[in-house]
């Protein structure tokens, strides 16, 4: 029993020769190191977050004047969390002889207070400061991650110090051992255990776990095109966006067969006034009995005109050629500057009339006009504009007038 326990310092020394290669001249003097150690112990749970954004509607088909709310819904989910454990400290290094050291290596062991139990290992990253001349104090940072450790358990962790030219160990890997220790906590530090969701259409939340939120926001024709929008999770920069479309309609004022929304056909009445005058060269002739004289004569025309009963008429075409219904409150044709002129529609219209897509309403209209000046015609369809909310469901909100 005493020979094997002789044995194994042996084959320990032997192994540390066969692992440091040795590079001391015979003779060379050592040097010898003091060493300290920190332990701070790490436990967290950091949870990781999904985060989905969607609005209803998604699209939205308005004449101008028209409004609608759109409904959006932020959800996060939260999972249970991943654990993650580790050490971390500096080993202090302090060479407290003449010379420099020589194949400066740190191990670290994390273990029970005793030693019994080796939790983990590692090697302590020294290339920053591989030699330490005389005097010199070195600091090396180590971090060893651990596996499920015990809340409330002592952890000890020992950092095994070595140089190849150690006073009374030349040519073997031999140093001080210091060791410290700390009381795991009890608790894990939670990690992004609730965020807060900004979003671009001016809001924020606070989610303490997984949830939702919804809100409103009201487009209207001053909104015609893609609107998108982008909720964002601030602490892990995630995000989800969801655009809303508006499109843009205007009742087509035009004949569905291809010609004008508004053709003019301008008459009048145009009266020629005449007048005639005769004359002779010869206002009395004396002529004897049988006697002959030639008389001329000249016939003259002149005529002068006056218009008048100036008037216009023309067709009007309406057609909703959008893929919403329009309610058409009112249709005023009025020559400039302010001449009312009246319109007679084909079929059955009563206003407000509503128009299916497709669907079309024609007529003619008249006016009176005063005199021969040049004058525009302008058709102004007034339509009812309507409010909608989230299901579809509207509410009558004003007019808007087309020319």
């Amino acid at each position: 029993m005493k020979r094997r326990a002789l044995l194994l310092p042996m084959l320990a020394t032997l192994a540390l020769l066969l692992c440091a290669p040795v590079s001391l001249a015979e003779g060379q003097n050592g040097t010898t190191l003091s060493s300290e150690v920190t332990l701070a112990p790490h436990w967290t749970r950091t949870y990781a977050w999904t985060i989905g954004k969607n609005v209803s509607p998604a699209t939205w088909d308005f004449f101008p004047g028209d409004t609608g709310t759109s409904t959006y819904t932020v959800t996060v989910t939260r999972d249970d969390g991943t654990y993650d454990a580790w050490v971390t400290g500096v080993v202090t290094v302090t060479n407290g002889g003449d010379v420099d050291t020589a194949g400066l290596q740190i191990f670290a062991d994390v273990t029970n207070p005793r030693g019994s139990v080796t939790y983990a290992s590692g090697s302590v990253d020294v290339s920053g400061n591989p030699i330490l001349q005389p005097g010199e104090k070195g600091e090396y940072f180590y971090s060893i991650r651990l596996s499920s450790p015990t809340p409330g358990t002592t952890y000890k962790v020992t950092a095994h110090v070595a140089i190849t030219n150690h006073s009374g160990s030349l040519g073997m890997l031999s140093g001080p051992d210091p060791s410290a220790s700390a009381v795991w906590p009890g608790e894990p530090t939670s990690i992004n255990d609730s965020v807060v969701v900004d979003d671009t259409n001016g809001m924020s939340w606070t989610f303490p776990a997984s949830g939702s939120r919804t809100y409103a926001r009201t487009f209207s024709a001053d909104d015609e095109g893609v609107n998108p929008n982008t909720a964002t999770i601030k602490e892990t920069g995630q995000s989800a966006s969801a655009a809303v479309t508006v499109n843009v309609y205007s009742i087509g004022l035009a004949d569905p067969n291809g010609g004008p929304s508004l053709s003019e056909d301008t008459s009048f009445t145009r009266t020629w006034l005449w007048s005639i005058q005769k004359s002779a060269d010869q206002t009395a002739l004396t002529l004897a009995p049988g006697q002959q004289f030639l008389v001329k004569y000249q016939v003259a025309l002149s005529t002068t005109s006056e218009d008048s009963d100036w008037a216009v008429t023309g067709n009007v075409y309406i057609d909703n050629d959008t893929p919403i219904r329009a309610t058409v409150n009112s249709v005023n044709e009025v020559i400039s500057p302010d001449i009312a002129a009246g319109v007679v529609w084909d079929g059955d219209v009563d206003f407000p009339c509503t128009l299916a897509p497709g669907e079309h309403i024609e007529g003619t209209y008249s006016a009176s006009l005063p005199n021969a000046d040049a004058r525009t015609a302008t058709l102004t369809v007034t339509l009812q504009n309507y409010s909608y909310d989230a299901e579809g469901n509207r509410t009558a909100s004003g007019t808007t007038d087309l020319s």
